[in-house]
């Protein structure tokens, strides 16, 4: 008796999870990406210009960019700011 119950609250949980999704579909006209990277080191630069191209291919319209340095510009070698 109990897993007929168990199984019927699993499958409404699930129908409620898909209604939900395709109700909120469109709800969210900005989509961004956070990246969090040092910006010194040159790979990084290449693999957050490939995370902004693929979003840009998912649907993504906006980015976050986060470096512990932003708040040190005063002491940054010139690289960072070139």
């Amino acid at each position: 008796m109990w897993t007929s119950s168990l199984i019927f609250f699993i499958t409404l949980l699930l129908l409620s999870s898909f209604y939900l999704a395709s109700a909120n579909e469109g709800q969210f006209p900005s989509r961004f990406v956070y990246i969090q990277t040092n910006l010194l080191v040159d790979q990084n630069i290449d693999r957050v210009l490939s995370i902004i191209a693929q979003a840009k291919r998912d649907g993504y319209n906006g980015i976050v960019i986060a470096d512990s340095k932003f708040m040190r510009w005063d002491n940054l070698p010139s690289k960072y700011v070139d």
